[in-house]
């Protein structure tokens, strides 16, 4: 008879098993490669993030403090590939550059358009969506790329 490991175990194998495949993975493509998909990712999301901001009418709300979770998602996005698309000497320069766009938007909102509003709530979920993009990428900078690069 074969004995299930418990779901912690099964779950721990599963994720070595899929880190193993995505380092393997990693190390067969270039990380050149890496870095143009990722510079062009991020130039599209900022694109839609601009554009997503310059609309006169809000996001609806779907569910309570949905914006916020859009805010910190798409600032997350957009650090995690500055991370992945640049090298490390223009990297702090780019997440204080992501910092001083998402306060810029807000201010830009709450000015020009009649709308909508500036909110600091949305500046902090901005800021923290940096924050998390940035230890995400260090995370996946240590796990799946050794070199560095």
């Amino acid at each position: 008879m074969i004995e299930l490991a418990p779901p912690a175990c099964r779950w721990g194998f599963v994720f070595l098993t899929l880190s193993g495949y995505l380092g393997t993975f990693f190390s067969v493509i270039e990380i050149r490669h890496v870095k143009l998909l990722a510079r062009l990712l991020f130039i599209c999301v900022l694109g839609v993030a601009l554009f997503a901001g310059a609309k006169p009418k809000p996001v609806p709300q779907v569910v309570p403090h949905f914006d916020l979770m859009l805010h910190c998602g798409v600032f997350a996005v957009l650090a995690l590939l500055w991370g992945m698309a640049v090298s490390r000497r223009r990297w702090i320069w780019g997440l204080a550059g992501l910092l001083f766009l998402g306060a810029g938007l807000e201010l830009w909102q709450g000015c020009m358009m009649p709308a909508r509003t500036a909110s600091l709530a949305d500046m902090a979920a901005n800021t923290l969506g940096v924050f998390v993009g940035t230890v995400v990428f260090l995370i996946f900078l240590a796990r799946f790329l050794p070199n560095k690069n």
